[in-house]
């Protein structure tokens, strides 16, 4: 996605101090633009609030971004934002659960440059 020129950032419940050095363990810190959680300033999911900022941030309406997420949480707020959403099928959340809150299911982000062409065709 990186080779692809895409803004990517991540939005956490979980801390931003424990997020950021849980990507850092595994090299991926880097590649994203902005990484905030919960105790950011921006509020939580469900809420819109993180998710826009996070467009704010890069400087692109939320109507133009996907919220990719594994849980009802993610994907209402990508809602909630104006955002595309599309589900990925690695956390607890099922497909049942997920499906109708999502514009597309996915097995893993491994499907999202496929997924992502395809929109662009």
């Amino acid at each position: 996605l990186r080779r692809r020129d895409l803004g990517l950032c991540v939005m956490t419940n979980d801390a931003e101090i424990p997020a950021r050095a849980h990507l850092a363990s595994v090299q991926a810190l880097d590649l994203f633009d902005f990484v905030i959680g919960s105790d950011s300033g921006f509020g939580a999911k469900p809420q819109a609030a993180p998710l826009l900022a996070l467009a704010d941030k890069m400087g692109i309406p939320a109507a133009a971004c996907v919220m990719v997420g594994d849980s009802t949480h993610d994907l209402r707020a990508g809602r909630a934002a104006g955002m595309r959403t599309v589900a990925v099928l690695t956390g607890l959340a099922e497909a049942a659960e997920l499906t109708p809150l999502a514009d597309a299911v996915l097995p893993d982000v491994s499907h999202l440059p496929a997924w992502i062409s395809a929109q662009n065709r």
